[in-house]
């Protein structure tokens, strides 16, 4: 098996990555929102249809709702599942907050001190707590929470102020990944390593897709153990406690509310609207943010407007905007259902809208109706005076800090999000050792094998094999044509099937690779040695796959990373979608009458490594696989700060049962070759680590009695190999 990393070794892991910056790479050419065109488009369509289908089944059952007692039932059946999709099904333990608190400055109306406390075991969540001087407590509060600003708190000083300067406490704290709380940042030097809050958030969230959980759990329980420490204090009302933000903010504000009932009074701007219409819009807001695409959650038949409804009977406002990149009829069309099913529910006083004429931004009126808000239903205000007072300026940045340096890293230390997130990758890991070391080879197998179908969702292609042929062209002496394979939904994949001189049942592979818009199907050196060796070679582009068009910010690619939140938010996965392409594939090889069906093989490079080897796991007519420059394994992307394979390759919940090592097992007694395999930084493997890495396949093809068909050939390789080649089409 391979090594599973001490807690000391992940710790000095997460020490070194944190200098290597191995995230700088591409970068986003000009402006304006993403384009899909081509097969990137088909698929875009495909995944939308499912969208709207389920918000078609989702507005059905709204219908339903007919009575007090119905609407509560929705709210607690949403409540439950916004707490499972988030990865909070079972909370966290409620470890002691250690909360520190000093006195920070004082100014007209208000005074604030500094708290850092612990949401969990040595992860420090840094705030500022703005108490009123012109009433006597205990005093009603509202947790604020922030958008995506990299300063962090400082940004949003003059909201805390106001809300102080109103008669309520205000609790204005760090997510994690800002301010105070950069998580990526060299130690030594306090340089930020990775830029901007989004990607900080992609960066650490991704893998947290791995363990089963997501990012936004991080942050979720972070808000959860802010009240209770706003609970504890005897200056606070533990009955009146509010919750407000805007953006990112607005994103936490709803689903603390939705999820944690102690809040009373919740306050969202600028980011409610149907998942739909989210994810149309999102390529005009392309940065990744795990938290914003919970895995399933429309799958679940909830949407957006059910996070308002998971807070009945509380108080809830919104705001929206007219030019948002969350789009305000969506917003509207979330605020119009939710208002009635609170009518329903005998509190439709309960909830209000503000719209504007404005970008994204937090505006005036938004403000207003905030103060109204927590004052009418935090102070109980009957006529609460909204008007903003003058003469608040944003405090510099070292004013508001709790920590001597201004991060949480450089001056007491902790934990990161990424670094809980290895803890648990490790907890699974030795998981899986144990119930492996129970089972026998074959039950292994077949376990792996259910364990991949439920992960991928894999349902095999309905329907019958439809095939669309160009006529062939020449290629130094073999025959190239082009093809169009239906799939599900409607979809064609394409690729070009390659073609020797010479009769009678031959072998077939499928290649498998990643293809930029500039490919070139005739000048493909792998196919074209495989079809003068005497191959059938399909040179196949699972869907949305090809040839493909990026747009890359820093090592983010922007247009495969829309399509695969797109896929989480429906309970779906891309990869999973390709993988079903590649074995559609195998279908209609299996039916020529040139081919040999016992000798069909698979070769895929890169990405297109993990399509080959997880197709071949769940169909036994694959007869043999060649990996070229594959990922290693889901863990070490867990088990480091950094890693720099994107997010089409995450499948959610895979750590929790299986790893790549599982797979490659599985396979036994069928031909594997591993060319050049990569680690987490896309570097080759050397030969003493990828004879720690891959001790469990060896183990399982030893125990079949097949050693010599397992071949691994690290280091820096070009090509494939001739062994590898033998591989695929050996007898």
């Amino acid at each position: 098996m391979s090594a599973i990393p001490s807690d000391r070794q992940i710790r000095r892991n997460f020490r070194q990555d944190v200098r290597v910056s191995g995230w700088r790479g591409k970068r986003r050419s000009g402006q304006g929102p993403l384009v899909f065109t081509g097969a990137q488009r088909e698929l875009f369509d495909y995944l939308m249809g499912l969208a709207a289908e389920s918000e078609r089944q989702r507005d059905r059952a709204i219908e339903r709702l007919r009575t007090r007692k119905d609407v509560l039932a929705r709210a607690a059946r949403a409540r439950r599942v916004f707490r499972q999709v988030q990865g909070l099904g079972k909370l966290p333990p409620r470890t002691p907050l250690r909360a520190r608190t000093s006195p920070a400055f004082v100014r007209e109306g208000y005074r604030v001190e500094h708290v850092i406390l612990e949401s969990r075991p040595r992860y420090f969540v840094t705030g500022n707590l703005y108490l009123p001087s012109s009433v006597q407590p205990p005093y009603p509060a509202v947790l604020v929470v922030q958008g995506h600003a990299p300063a962090g708190k400082a940004n949003y000083h003059p909201r805390a102020a106001v809300l102080a300067r109103k008669g309520l406490a205000a609790f204005l704290v760090d997510p994690a990944g800002q301010g105070e709380r950069d998580e990526y940042v060299d130690i030594r030097t306090g340089r930020r390593t990775v830029a901007r809050a989004c990607r900080m958030h992609a960066v650490a969230g991704d893998p947290v897709y791995l363990t089963g959980g997501n990012f936004g759990g991080y942050r979720l329980w972070d808000g959860m153990r802010c009240v209770d420490y706003l609970q504890g204090r005897p200056d606070v009302l533990a009955s009146r406690i509010g919750v407000a933000g805007c953006s990112g903010g607005g994103w936490e504000s709803l689903w603390l509310g939705a999820i944690d009932t102690r809040i009373k009074a919740i306050n969202s701007n600028v980011y409610l609207t149907t998942w739909r219409r989210r994810m149309e819009s999102r390529g005009g807001d392309a940065e990744p943010d795990p938290e914003q695409d919970p895995f399933g959650v429309l799958a679940a038949g909830l949407d957006a407007a059910d996070l308002l409804v998971a807070c009945i009977p509380r108080a809830v406002s919104l705001g929206a905007t007219t030019m948002d990149i969350f789009p305000a009829d969506g917003a509207l069309k979330c605020y119009r259902q939710a208002k009635e099913l609170f009518r329903i529910a005998g509190v439709g006083e309960r909830i209000a809208i503000a719209v504007s004429d404005a970008g994204h931004a937090f505006t005036p009126h938004m403000h207003r109706l905030r103060l109204r808000w927590m004052l009418h239903w935090l102070a109980g205000q009957a006529d609460p005076d909204d008007s903003l007072p003058d003469g608040i300026q944003v405090e510099p940045a070292g004013r508001t800090h709790c920590t001597h340096t201004g991060i949480v890293l450089t001056s007491i230390g902790g934990l990161t999000t990424a670094e809980h997130n290895a803890g648990r990758a490790r907890r699974l890991a030795l998981a899986r050792q144990h119930r492996r070391d129970r089972l026998s080879l074959a039950a292994r197998a077949r376990a792996t094998r259910s364990q991949l179908r439920k992960l991928l969702r894999y349902e095999p292609v309905a329907g019958p094999l439809r095939v669309r042929k160009a006529r062939p062209r020449g290629a130094g002496g073999l025959s190239v044509s082009r093809l169009k394979i239906s799939t599900d939904g409607g979809l064609w994949l394409t690729g070009h099937l390659w073609q020797g001189a010479g009769g009678g049942r031959r072998p077939a592979v499928i290649a498998l690779a990643e293809k930029p818009k500039s490919y070139d199907p005739l000048a493909n050196p792998l196919c074209r040695r495989l079809a003068r060796s005497g191959a059938v070679v399909l040179d196949l582009d699972g869907r949305g796959m090809g040839p493909m068009e990026e747009v890359w910010l820093d090592f983010v690619p922007l247009i495969e990373g829309d399509l695969t939140y797109d896929a989480f938010l429906l309970g779906r996965t891309v990869l999973g979608m390709r993988v079903a392409d590649v074995i559609r594939a195998v279908d209609l090889l299996a039916g020529m009458d040139a081919i040999d069906p016992g000798r069909i093989g698979l070769c895929g490079s890169g990405y297109g490594a993990l399509l080959a080897l997880l197709a071949a796991c769940l169909d036994d007519r694959v007869g043999r696989v060649v990996e070229v420059a594959p990922l290693t394994s889901y863990s070490s992307l867990a088990w480091h700060r950094d890693y720099a394979w994107p997010a089409n390759v995450v499948l959610p919940g895979m750590l929790e049962s299986l790893d790549l090592e599982d797979v490659r097992a599985s396979l036994a007694p069928r031909p594997l070759a591993v060319v050049g395999p990569l680690d987490h930084l896309k570097r080759p493997l050397t030969p003493r680590a990828a004879r720690a890495e891959f001790a469990l396949p060896r183990q399982a093809y030893r125990a079949a009695g097949a050693a010599r068909r397992l071949r691994i050939a690290p280091g820096r390789r070009r090509g494939v190999p001739e062994a590898a080649l033998k591989a695929l089409l050996g007898p």
